[in-house]
Order: C-alpha cells, then sequence, then structure tokens
C-alpha cells in the first residue's frame, strides 16, 4: 500500500441496504491499519449498519499514477491508550472540524494499479 501511505485522501465506501454510501476522508496509513478521524454523524453511523468498507485513493506525480483499493474492516476506537497514540499521528483534517472518534480499517485484500504518465498517442 506504499502509494496510498502517501496520498492521505480516499473516499470509503459501504452497503447500507439496498444502496451504497460513499465518504471522502483524511488518512493516514500506520502499522499495517488506514486510521481515520471522524466526528459523530452519517460516516460513524453507517459503520455501525455495515462494518465491511472499501477505500479507494487516486494519486499521481509527473511520472507515475496510481489507484490503490482496499477492501477491509472497520472498528471505532475505544476511549484510551489507542485513541491517545492515535491522537499523537500525523493526521490532519483538511477542513477545521474537531473530530474525536478515530477508526481503523484492518485491510482484508488490497488491490492498485499503476500508470506511466507521458503524452497521449496520435489518435490517426
Amino acid at each position: 500500500m506504499e502509494p496510498a501511505g502517501r496520498v492521505r485522501t480516499g473516499t470509503t465506501c459501504r452497503q447500507c441496504g439496498r444502496y451504497t454510501r460513499d465518504f471522502s476522508i483524511n488518512y493516514l496509513a500506520h502499522d499495517g491499519v488506514v486510521l481515520f478521524c471522524t466526528a459523530e454523524g452519517s460516516k460513524l453511523v453507517n459503520l455501525t449498519i455495515n462494518r465491511h468498507v472499501v477505500l479507494e485513493t487516486d494519486g499521481f506525480t509527473d511520472d507515475f499514477a496510481w489507484s490503490v483499493i482496499v477492501h477491509g474492516t472497520a472498528e471505532v476506537l475505544q476511549e484510551g491508550v489507542e485513541t491517545e497514540a492515535a491522537a499523537k499521528l500525523p493526521l490532519k483534517s483538511w477542513i477545521p472540524t474537531v473530530k474525536y472518534v478515530f477508526v481503523t480499517i484492518t485491510p482484508e485484500k488490497i488491490t492498485g494499479r499503476r500508470f506511466a504518465r507521458g503524452p497521449a498517442p496520435e489518435r490517426w
């Protein structure tokens, strides 16, 4: 998951009844899990309905582009030593909100693609 460890933004998806819900997150790949922080609300409620999630993250450099998909199980960290340790990690939100709930995704399957970037070929 090397590219995913650098990007730190992605989208989680989970099945809720007949519908798939997706949520943008800021995350950190750390010690074999994906960690993100959230507040009370839709993301958290949906995790109580279905803990099986998919995280997709995409990124690029001047030379390469990639897409990584992580299938896994989400777990809310309980208050205590784990959340205190998580709070010290360099996990930063893009928006200025207070988020007190840490969630880990334990990967069960990781797939991805990597592409070399360059000029498009001639069409004709």
